[in-house]
């Protein structure tokens, strides 16, 4: 044997030893986890649940119960403090998706994310000047807090949703409901849910108010049973009809986080569903419940479908604007929003004829990242001031899904580094509803550089301006309450948030930190389509409890001009005519002169005499541009996005003047003429000779 070989030989045998030494000894933790190792991860394990080959349909009727609030006793019920006291439940167990380490590794990579910075960043706030204006404070009042839930005990999460009606507001909470009129003055409760439907252990209640039926719905559940209540008539502190049905579709799985939305034909809801005999251990699904019926007080029919693996916390569109006009009727397809939790892949699902033999499918997919230019990290758990422990942030799923003037809008709680660290901000997505291809119209985020936003909600007012509303938190402040607004035709919010109620003290629970907090809040837009209502959460002062959050109501506006049915003289011969205008398709109906199609969706009617030739004009002012359309004159560019049409005769010469009114700051201005300061800001203005 040369000496070569026997070099090589001795090498050979070195290198054995020394990678055997690294296997037995090297530590064999998993290296960090990354949001692109996640999503891919994500994609292996639902990859056998392709959502459009689903839909494993189920369905059935179910009988009505009649109540009366007046005839509720009230019991002291278990609270969940109750209940995980003695171990029954485990407040964390079905909050994610995703195993807890995998939830954990997606937290630590959104902490150590790293600064973005590009033009389509998102708005950094307390950095830069306001685009535009907010809304409008009006007034605001406290409402349900942790003293309202069980007679003594403590629930958390709040879970705090609310509606406006035409003469009252309902809000509910883990697990009570209250109804309030517009002042703020409690007419009714509070009343407990397990109380008023007999049963016990319900939570994640929601409820709505149905503009073009004037009803008030509600809906909460127990893990299996769905509990759907509707008011008789349009004052919810009288009788209510409920229906009560096994909503799991495999019998065994634990049924979570029902929401509804309001359809044309059919009260929807969109649940998620976990463990059990669901393929993978989870599922979204969605139902079509016949509000027809429901509203008769007779049997009423359900159906649901399932969205898959991917097709996660379901989100159905909730339809506003009856009142107004803008909804298309017959509304026959619904849709819905789900998430694929990787913080960028949205699924619009349209189910058409969901009461009959309707199948739901997927009609557009949108990549949020790719559409903002930006990449969205999981939320993470803020701080609090005064105490070490976390409020949790929970995930990224959407909030609320809310149809106006063809359109759809969504929110969400995203993660993101402004350079100084990562926080938790508010993300808004809004898409063309009216045909396909379904296009996306805008995603934007917007954040605190060193604090944190949670549990967002929204709805959009007649006008197109949208209002919305979160919870704030990080070590220097309580939990509060803020919001803010984008005015039709903006690029982004004002950029100035109002604080709607400040925190009073550090938040504590009886379920460790991360404490729970959330699980959403409650924006709701009032039936006069301009007023906008927000309930949010806040740490409370409040002792004698195993948590201390409240409840805070606030009502503020832009001062939208939803408009009138243009009644004038269309035809110059001395008489008023008969006329409606309709905003959903831009057109004019004139009982003797037929249609005229001038307009479109959102756009305001201003009808009047332009030219002094005794004969009113059909025209319309649009928002998003700041333009006047008069038909046969031309196009006159007079005003901004949040302004007032207020066309009159300011001169006496008999033709009507084009001029506005802005909210902002009072000042009315008129065409041709020097403006007038005259108000102030939340001020009606009301022209007259």
């Amino acid at each position: 044997m040369s000496n070569l070989s026997k070099i090589l030989r001795i090498v050979g045998v070195l290198v054995l030893l020394i990678v055997g030494a690294w296997v037995i000894f090297h530590p064999v933790s998993p290296g960090t986890e990354t949001v692109a190792h996640q999503r891919a991860i994500q994609g292996i394990a639902y990859g056998e649940q392709k959502p459009a080959a689903i839909p494993s349909m189920s369905g059935g009727i179910v009988n009505p119960v009649t109540i009366n609030l007046a005839d509720v006793e009230f019991e002291p019920i278990d609270s969940m403090y109750d209940r995980w006291l003695r171990g029954e439940i485990d407040l964390d167990e079905q909050e994610y998706r995703l195993p807890p380490a995998e939830v954990q590794a997606l937290k630590e990579s959104a902490l150590n994310m790293g600064p973005q910075k590009g033009d389509s960043s998102p708005l950094a706030l307390g950095e830069s000047q306001p685009e535009q204006l907010a809304p409008t404070l009006l007034f605001g009042f406290d409402a349900l807090d942790v003293s309202d839930c069980c007679g003594g005990g403590t629930t958390v999460p709040p879970d705090s949703d609310m509606a406006a009606g035409l003469n009252h507001l309902i809000v509910v909470e883990n697990s009570s409901f209250a109804i309030y009129d517009k002042t703020g003055v409690l007419q009714i409760g509070p009343i407990l849910f397990d109380n008023i439907l007999g049963v016990s252990g319900t939570f994640d209640p929601t409820v709505m108010y149905d503009s073009e039926d004037d009803r008030y719905v509600m809906g909460i559940e127990d893990g299996a049973k769905f509990y759907l209540m509707v008011s008789n008539s349009s004052d919810p502190t009288g009788t209510w009809t409920y229906y009560a049905f096994d909503a799991r579709f495999y019998g065994d799985e634990f049924f979570d986080y029902p929401h509804i939305g309001i359809g044309d034909h059919a009260i929807f809801m969109g649940a998620n569903m976990f463990n059990g005999s669901v393929p993978g251990g989870y599922e979204g699904r969605i139902y079509a419940m016949d509000k027809n019926a429901a509203y008769a007080g007779a049997a009423m029919s359900w159906r649901s479908a399932s969205t898959g693996g991917t097709g996660g916390t379901p989100q159905p569109l909730n339809l506003t604007g009856f009142q107004q006009g803008t909804v298309p009727q017959p509304f026959n397809t619904h849709f819905f929003i789900t998430d694929q939790y990787d913080g960028h892949t949205a699924d619009l699902w349209a189910w058409p004829n969901a009461l009959g033999t309707g199948t739901p499918s997927i009609v557009q997919t949108y990549n949020l990242d790719t559409l903002s230019g930006w990449t969205a990290g999981f939320p993470i758990d803020p701080p609090q001031n005064g105490s070490t422990d976390l409020i949790a942030g929970n995930d990224w799923r959407f909030r609320g899904f809310e149809y106006r003037n063809g359109e759809g809008w969504t929110t969400d709680t995203v993660s993101f580094d402004f350079g100084s660290g990562t926080v938790d901000m508010v993300r808004y997505f809004r898409m063309d509803l009216s045909g396909a291809p379904y296009t996306a119209l805008q995603v934007k985020g917007f954040g605190w550089t060193t604090s944190n936003m949670i549990f967002p909600d929204l709805a959009v007012d007649h006008c197109g301006n949208m209002a919305i509303g979160w919870e704030r938190s990080d070590a220097t402040i309580f939990v509060s309450v803020e919001f803010d607004g984008q005015l039709a035709g903006s690029a982004w919010v004002s950029g100035s948030p109002t604080q709607l109620k400040a925190g009073e003290a550090t938040y504590f629970s009886f379920d460790g930190s991360p404490l729970r907090w959330g699980d959403y809040s409650g924006m709701a837009i009032d039936p006069d389509g301009k007023t906008f209502w927000y309930m949010g959460e806040y740490a409370k002062n409040i002792s004698g409890y195993q948590a201390n959050y409240g409840n805070y109501i606030g009502k503020f506006t832009y001062g939208c001009n939803v408009g009138s049915s243009p009644v004038a003289d269309f035809d110059g011969d001395g008489d008023t005519n008969i006329s409606v205008y309709r905003p959903s398709n831009g057109n004019w109906y004139d009982i003797d002169l037929g249609m005229t199609s001038w307009g479109l969706p959102g756009d305001l009617p201003v009808p009047g005499d332009y030219d002094g030739d005794a004969t009113t004009d059909i025209a319309v002012f649009r928002p998003s541009n700041g333009k006047w359309y008069v038909n046969g004159q031309g196009t006159t560019k007079w005003g901004a996005s949040g302004d007032v049409p207020m066309q009159c005769d300011y001169d006496g010469d008999g033709s009507d003047d084009i001029g506005v009114y802005r909210p902002s700051n009072g000042n009315w201005y008129i065409l041709g003429s020097s403006f007038v300061s005259w108000g102030l800001t939340g001020d009606i203005p009301v022209p007259a000779d």
